[in-house]
């Protein structure tokens, strides 16, 4: 990743986070924050290698598929 990139990246993050003032971020926050922006890049990241993408990305895809289901069956219950 060239570091225009990366700057790219970073300032993207910083759009999506808003203003922080002194508050500091764990790593897992700023993956959360880079999944909700651009699933796609987040998965070419972890294809390309990335470990502590790939670490998230499971535990993202698995809440995704859990909030899914959640939603079919509150959408199931109010059709009837």
């Amino acid at each position: 990743m060239s570091i225009a990139q990366l700057k790219r990246r970073t300032d993207a993050l910083q759009r999506t986070a808003g203003p922080v003032g002194t508050r500091s971020f764990t790593l897992e926050e700023l993956h959360r924050m880079l999944w909700q922006q651009n699933k796609r890049a987040y998965l070419k990241l972890a294809r390309e290698g990335y470990r502590s993408v790939q670490f998230h990305q499971e535990q993202f895809e698995r809440e995704d598929a859990e909030k899914a289901q959640q939603a079919v069956h509150r959408n199931r219950g109010s059709i009837r």
